[in-house]
C-alpha cells in the first residue's frame, strides 16, 4: 500500500513523509498489541523473545525511501538515470545504528530471499565500479548483515552464502582500494567490517557442524581468519577442533605456511625472501594473496631490520634491484621510496646501479605508512571479473544437516510470546495431547522435525487464539495449536480402610488380558514411528537431488547462453575493427592519392616556371653577348682567387646603424636618396638596409634642423619619369650575391652587367633629373680578390662625362665577408658624409686604384699613354664605322624591364644609333679625353 501511494504521489516530498509517518504510528501500536514488535525500552527476559521476521520486498523500505528523498540523503548510485530522483529498483537500505532508535517493524527489514537479490544486485552492478563505488558497498553490505540479525541470527543458507560473499568483496576491496589512493579511504575500517563479518560467519559454521552439517567453503574462510588475525593466538587452538578434512585442505595448509612466515617471535625462521616468493607464485589463490598484501608492509620492515643486524657496515651493500626482488617490489623506485621513508641511504656505483645501505636503519616501523599495492597479484586473478571472483566457491545448495531442532525449540520459537504461549508450552511438555501440523518448508527457517504420533484419545473441546483483522506478515512458524485442557474428575466419599487381601500370585505378562491389543497397539505405535523418522530423510533427499539437477540445468543454460552471447559479441567487434581497418586504409590511400597529385601539379608547375625562366634567362644572356662593345677588360688568372660556390654563415652585426642625422649638411631644404638594391634576402642587401635603417617598407626619413632626407628603395615595377626626379642621391649595390655564387656566373660577367645598369642609371639621371646635381655612391661587394683598378675598368666609371650632372663614387665594401664590422661602418658613413656634404658637381676622372673616391679631384689619376693612344687609334676614320661603343634605347619608347632583375622578359626595344650620329659622338668623346689630359 505504501509503495502503490508512493508511485502514484507527485507532490512535495514533506507531505509524503508527514502522511507516512502518521502511518507508521499507527502500524507501531498495533504490531506491539499483537506482541509482533518489542515495545520501546520495554524489559523482557530472553525465554520471552519476539520469532522477528522481515517482510519488505524491495532492496530499500519505503519508508526510508521517502525519508531520504525527503531528507536529501540520496547518493548517485540509488538515482534513476532517467528522472534523477530516488527509484526503487536502484535504492538499498541504509546502515543505522540500532542505539537510541525504536524496533524495526517488520516492513522496514528485508527477509533472507530479498538480502540474496540485494547482494546480487550489488555484486553484479556496483562491484564493477570500483574504487568509486567503495564507500557506498561498504555501507549496503553492512545493513545487509544488520538486517540478518534483526531475525534472531537467522543462520540458514542465505546467510551463509551472503555472508561468504561479503567477505570476499572486503578483502577484493583492500587490494583494488590500495592501488587507487583515496584519501578518504581507511584501511582500518575495511579490515574491522571483515572480521566482524567473519566472526559471525565462524560462528554459523559451528552451529551448522553441532548439527551433523556440513558447509562446503568452511576451509576458504578458515583460512582467511588466519591471515587476517595474526596476532591471536586462540586461533591455534581452535584450529585442533576443526575436523580433519578442514584441516588438510590445500587452501587452509597454505593459510598456515603464510601465516608461519608472518609471525615474528622466538625462533621465527625470516624467511621473507620465501613468503614473497609464496604469495606471487600462482600457487596462492588470488583473495589469499590480497589478503597477505595487508601485512608486506610488516615483512618489509622486518626483513631490513634482520639485514641491517646481519650485514657488517664495512661489507658491499645489496643492490636495490635485488632488494626489490626479494622483498617483491614491483620496481625499483617502490623500493627506494620505502629506503627513503626509513632514512636508509643509497649510493650509485660507478655502473650507474643504486645501493642500499641497509646497516643504517635506526627507526622503528611507520605505522603511518600508506596501504602497499602490488600489481603482481593481478596475474594471479587470470583475468577473472570482479563479479567471478566473489561468486567463486561452491554454492551452498545444502547443509546437510542430520539433527533438526528438538519439540521444545520450535515450541518456545513459536509461543514464546503472552500468557497463552506459556501454558501451550507447560501443556506440550506435561504430555497433553495436541495435535501438531508440519510447517510448510520456506526460505526462512530450516525445515523442522516430523511431528510425533498422534494420541488415540482426543478431546474435541479446544481453546482457539483469535486471528487479526489485518493482513500481516507471515514469518515461517507453526500452525495454531489447539490446546486441550484436562478434565476433572469427581471423587467418591471416602471409605473406611479394609484389611489387606493377600498378595495375589505373580502373574506373566503374557497372561495378561489385552496383551495381544496392546502388543498389537505397540508395533503399530513403532512402525508408524520409524515410518515417519525415514520418509523425511528421503524426502529431503529426494528434493536435494532435484534441486542439484534443476540448477545444474540452469547453469548448463546459462553457460550456453553466455556462450553465445560472447561468440555474438566478438563477431561484432571483429566486424566492427574489420570495417575500422578498411576504412582507414581507404582513407590512407586517398590522401596519399590526393598528396601526389599536389606534387605531380606543384612539380609541373616548378618545372614550367624553372624553363620559363631558364628562356628570359638565355635570351637576356644571348642579347648581352651581342651587344658587349669589342673593348671589354678581362681579368688576369693570377688577379682573381677562385670564388667561393657559397658563402659561409655571417655572424650577426651588432654595431647598429648609421646615424645619418649627424652626417647631414646644415642646410634648409629637402633631400632625396634612392636605394637600388639587390637581392632583398642576400646578406649584403640585409646590411645596408640595416645601416640605413630601412624598415619592411623599404623606406627610411632623417631630420637635422631644417634639412630633411628621404631614403626609398627602387622596387621592381619601375617607373623612371617618377623614380629619378628630383634625385640627391643615388646608392647602387654591385658585386656578386649569394644567388649569383649558387647559379656559378663569373665575377666578369657580374661586372659588365652592372656596369650596364650604371650607366642605364646615369642614362636615367639625365634624361628625367636634368638640370638637379645626383651623387651615385656605388657600394662594391665580393669575396674574389679584385684589385680596384680592374673593378674601375669593368664599371667602366671612366665612360661617365666630367660635366654631366652626375657624379660617381665608388666605395669597396668587401672586407665585410671578413667581419670587420666597424670599419666597414666607419667606412660607410664616411662615404656617406662626403656624399651628403659635396655642393658642386664634381668631375669624372678615373682614379688611382688605391683611391676610393672618383670625384675628389686630388685623388685622380691620368690615362696611361697606351690607353691614350689605344683610344686615339680607334677615332681613326676607319674605326669609327666599325667600332660600336654605345647602347641606348630608343627615346619614344618608355622602358619596360627592371634595372635589378635578370629575370624580366625583354622588350625588343633596343637600337643602335645612326652612323651619323655615333661619329658625331665619338668625336664628343675624343675632345672630352683631350681637354682632361
Amino acid at each position: 500500500m505504501l509503495s502503490a501511494r508512493e508511485s502514484e504521489f507527485e507532490g512535495d516530498p514533506q507531505i509524503l513523509f508527514q502522511e507516512f509517518q502518521e502511518d507508521r504510528k499507527k502500524e507501531r501500536e498495533m504490531m506491539e498489541s499483537l506482541n509482533l514488535v518489542d515495545k520501546e525500552n520495554a524489559k523482557k527476559s530472553l525465554s520471552a523473545a519476539i520469532s522477528f521476521r522481515g517482510s519488505s520486498s524491495d532492496m530499500c523500505p519505503t519508508f526510508e525511501r521517502v525519508e531520504r528523498q525527503f531528507k536529501n540523503q540520496v547518493s548517485k548510485w540509488e538515482k534513476d538515470p532517467m528522472t534523477g530522483q530516488i527509484s526503487k529498483h536502484f535504492a538499498i537500505k541504509t546502515f543505522m545504528r540500532p542505539s537510541g532508535q525504536a524496533p524495526s517493524l517488520p516492513s522496514d527489514v528485508r527477509p533472507p530471499q530479498i538480502l540474496s537479490k540485494t547482494l546480487n544486485y550489488i555484486i553484479e552492478k556496483l562491484l564493477p565500479k570500483l574504487p568509486d563505488s567503495q564507500s557506498f558497498i561498504w555501507d549496503r553490505t553492512r545493513s545487509i548483515r544488520q538486517d540478518f540479525t534483526f531475525q534472531n541470527n537467522y543462520s540458514g543458507i542465505e546467510s551463509i552464502d551472503c555472508h561468504e560473499k561479503i567477505c570476499r568483496i572486503h578483502i577484493l576491496s583492500l587490494h583494488v582500494m590500495a592501488g587507487a589512493h583515496d584519501p578518504d579511504y581507511q584501511q582500518q575500517q575495511e579490515v574491522e567490517q571483515f572480521n566482524n563479518s567473519l566472526q559471525t560467519l565462524t560462528h554459523m559454521y559451528d552451529d551448522v557442524r553441532s548439527r551433523g552439517g556440513v558447509c562446503p567453503n568452511e576451509p576458504e574462510f578458515r583460512a582467511y581468519e588466519l591471515i587476517s588475525k595474526i596476532d591471536d593466538t586462540e586461533l591455534d587452538r581452535n584450529l585442533q577442533k576443526l575436523p580433519e578434512q578442514i584441516i588438510s585442505s590445500p587452501i587452509l595448509q597454505r593459510s598456515l605456511m603464510l601465516r608461519g612466515m608472518i609471525l615474528q617471535g622466538i625462533g621465527s625462521l625470516n624467511l621473507y625472501t620465501q613468503f614473497f616468493k609464496a604469495v606471487l607464485d600462482g600457487r596462492t589463490p588470488f583473495l589469499l594473496a590480497c589478503l597477505s598484501e595487508i601485512h608486506f608492509n610488516e615483512v618489509r620492515y622486518n626483513a631490513l631490520r634482520l639485514m641491517s643486524r646481519a650485514l657488517h657496515s664495512k661489507s658491499k651493500m645489496p643492490d636495490a634491484g635485488l632488494l626489490a626482488s626479494d622483498l617483491g617490489f614491483d620496481t625499483i623506485e617502490d623500493c627506494l621510496n620505502t629506503c627513503k621513508l626509513y632514512q636508509l641511504p643509497v649510493e650509485i656505483d660507478g655502473s650507474n646501479v643504486p645501493h642500499v645501505e641497509v646497516t643504517s636503519l635506526k627507526t622503528g616501523m611507520k605505522k603511518s605508512q600508506a596501504q602497499p599495492y602490488t600489481s603482481q597479484i593481478n596475474n594471479i586473478g587470470h583475468g577473472n571479473s570482479y563479479q567471478q571472483i566473489v561468486d567463486s566457491g561452491v554454492p551452498n545448495y545444502a547443509l546437510n544437516l542430520k539433527e533438526q531442532k528438538g519439540m521444545e525449540e520450535v515450541a518456545r520459537e513459536s509461543f514464546s510470546s503472552g500468557k497463552q504461549g506459556s501454558q501451550a508450552i507447560s501443556d506440550i511438555l506435561s504430555g497433553v495431547s495436541v495435535r501438531i501440523s508440519q510447517p510448510a518448508v520456506s526460505s526462512f527457517v530450516l525445515p523442522q522435525k516430523l511431528p510425533l504420533p498422534q494420541q488415540r484419545r482426543i478431546v474435541k473441546t479446544s481453546v482457539q487464539t483469535a486471528k487479526p483483522t489485518f493482513p500481516l506478515p507471515q514469518p515461517a512458524t507453526l500452525t495454531p495449536l489447539v490446546v486441550i485442557p484436562p478434565k476433572p474428575q469427581e471423587l467418591p466419599p471416602p471409605t473406611p480402610p479394609l484389611p489387606p487381601p493377600p498378595p495375589p500370585p505373580p502373574e506373566k505378562l503374557v497372561d495378561l488380558p489385552g496383551f495381544q491389543d496392546a502388543a498389537e497397539v505397540f508395533v503399530d505405535e513403532t512402525v508408524k514411528h520409524l515410518i515417519a523418522k525415514i520418509t523425511p530423510q528421503l524426502v529431503q533427499r529426494a528434493m536435494n537431488h532435484a534441486d542439484q539437477l534443476k540448477q545444474g540445468k540452469r547453469k548448463n543454460i546459462i553457460d550456453r547462453f553466455s556462450q553465445e552471447l560472447y561468440r555474438a559479441f566478438m563477431r561484432e567487434q571483429i566486424y566492427l575493427a574489420a570495417l575500422k581497418v578498411r576504412s582507414e586504409a581507404f582513407r590512407d590511400r586517398r590522401l596519399k592519392l590526393d598528396a601526389i597529385r599536389r606534387i605531380k601539379k606543384t612539380a609541373k608547375r616548378c618545372i614550367g616556371a624553372t624553363i620559363t625562366k631558364r628562356a628570359k634567362l638565355d635570351e637576356i644572356l644571348s642579347f648581352q653577348n651581342n651587344i658587349i662593345p669589342l673593348l671589354v677588360p678581362t681579368l688576369p688568372p693570377h688577379r682573381v682567387s677562385p670564388v667561393p660556390k657559397s658563402f659561409p654563415y655571417i655572424p650577426k652585426d651588432k654595431t647598429g646603424p648609421i646615424d645619418i642625422a649627424e652626417l647631414m649638411p646644415d642646410t634648409e631644404r629637402g633631400m632625396k636618396m634612392l636605394a637600388i638594391l639587390r637581392d632583398p634576402n642576400d646578406v649584403t642587401t640585409k646590411w645596408i638596409q640595416g645601416k640605413l635603417n630601412l624598415g619592411k617598407s623599404g623606406e627610411a626619413d632623417w631630420r637635422n634642423g631644417a634639412a630633411t632626407l628621404h631614403i626609398n628603395t627602387l622596387s621592381d615595377d619601375l617607373k623612371p619619369n617618377h623614380d629619378f626626379v628630383h634625385t640627391d642621391f643615388i646608392l647602387l649595390q654591385v658585386g656578386s650575391t649569394d644567388e649569383d655564387v649558387k647559379a656559378g656566373l663569373d665575377l666578369a660577367d657580374k661586372l659588365t652587367a652592372d656596369a650596364k645598369l650604371l650607366a642605364k642609371v646615369v642614362e636615367y639621371l639625365q634624361v628625367y633629373n636634368r638640370g638637379h646635381h645626383t651623387t651615385v655612391l656605388v657600394l662594391h661587394f665580393d669575396r674574389a680578390a679584385v684589385d680596384y683598378a680592374s673593378v674601375v675598368d669593368f664599371l667602366k666609371l671612366g665612360d661617365h662625362s666630367r660635366g654631366s650632372d652626375v657624379t660617381v663614387e665608388l666605395v669597396d665594401l668587401s672586407k665585410l665577408y671578413e667581419f670587420q664590422y666597424s670599419a666597414m661602418r666607419k667606412k660607410l658613413a664616411t662615404s656617406l658624409s662626403d656624399m651628403l656634404k659635396q655642393t658642386a658637381v664634381e668631375p669624372i676622372v678615373i682614379p688611382k686604384p688605391n683611391t676610393e673616391l672618383l670625384g675628389n679631384p686630388r685623388k685622380r689619376r691620368k690615362l696611361d699613354s697606351s690607353r691614350l693612344a689605344y683610344i686615339k687609334s680607334q677615332l681613326s676614320e676607319t674605326g669609327k664605322t666599325i667600332f660600336k661603343v654605345r647602347l641606348k634605347r630608343s627615346r619614344t619608347s618608355q622602358p619596360s624591364i627592371s634595372l635589378l632583375s635578370t629575370g624580366s622578359p625583354p622588350t625588343g626595344n633596343f637600337c643602335f644609333s645612326p652612323k651619323e650620329k655615333t661619329v658625331s659622338e665619338l668625336n664628343n668623346l675624343a675632345d672630352s679625353i683631350l681637354n682632361d689630359l
